[in-house]
């Protein structure tokens, strides 16, 4: 019994030290944060999570949520608009300090960046113009390059071409303009385009897969678990139901 017990304690003991270690392995930027009072939030316009306002500013789901988070960590938000397809070399260079753009939590994306908890529930969507639909085969859709509507592109709609384009907004503009038959885009920004204009639609009958959206952080960052505590708050408190439902995101939430 004596024997088992030590070996127990042995365990133990080597689990606490293997836990310590990973602490130790985490890449301190959050003193580096604080001492420039600073973070710098890499974001691109798509609506309703990032809006860029007349003035300059900065609106939206994401923007908030953000505001949030940073003013429990005590910094404040910088926030950096940045061309969607150089976010992981934005993130890698420290020209910004996380991504928060509607930025899906994708596997093939987890070996150069950590992801925080994610935080709502989404899926790829593609819209159209009004009473149009696609061609069965070679229709002319726009993509986000590097997105997960890309990805949802390549492997549901096959037949098409896709038009890659440098963000979200610039993918729904290209379906206003006439450039291409539709776009596939996040189906929570592709609703919040088509309740603005009534010349988009959106595909919902057009199966895409599933995605869940959280804040990107450079790889082992001890930002990671600094941002996730925050979220874990804002949840257990109520301001994230709160946040989604001013924003009509509550169905999204992920909860738990």
């Amino acid at each position: 019994m004596k024997r088992w017990i030590a070996a127990l304690l042995c365990l133990c003991c080597l689990a606490a030290l293997l836990g310590c270690g990973k602490k130790e392995n985490r890449v301190p930027e959050l003193e580096a944060a604080r001492e420039s009072g600073q973070l710098k939030i890499g974001v691109t316009e798509c609506p309703p999570f990032c809006r860029k306002e007349a003035d300059g500013s900065w609106s939206g789901f994401d923007v908030e949520l953000a505001r949030l988070v940073c003013r429990e960590l005590e910094l404040e938000p910088v926030f950096v608009e940045l061309p969607w397809d150089t976010r992981e070399e934005a993130l890698a260079s420290g020209q910004a300090d996380c991504l928060w753009s509607c930025l899906t939590a994708r596997s093939d994306l987890t070996g150069t960046m950590d992801f925080s908890l994610t935080y709502l529930a989404s899926r790829p969507a593609l819209v159209v113009k009004t009473g149009e639909g696609i061609s069965a085969q070679g229709a002319v859709v726009a993509v986000e390059v590097g997105s997960a509507g890309e990805s949802a592109a390549a492997v549901c709609l096959s037949e098409a071409v896709t038009y890659p384009v440098a963000s979200q907004l610039e993918a729904l503009e290209a379906v206003l303009a006439g450039k291409v038959e539709g776009a596939v885009v996040d189906y929570l920004v592709a609703r919040a385009a088509a309740d603005e204009n009534p010349l988009l639609t959106v595909a919902e009958n057009q199966s895409l897969g599933t995605e869940e959206l959280a804040v990107g952080l450079r790889k082992n960052s001890d930002l990671t678990p600094a941002v996730n505590q925050v979220l874990e708050n804002l949840q257990a408190d109520g301001t994230l139901a709160a946040l989604a439902e001013q924003y009509g995101l509550t169905d999204s939430l992920i909860v738990g």
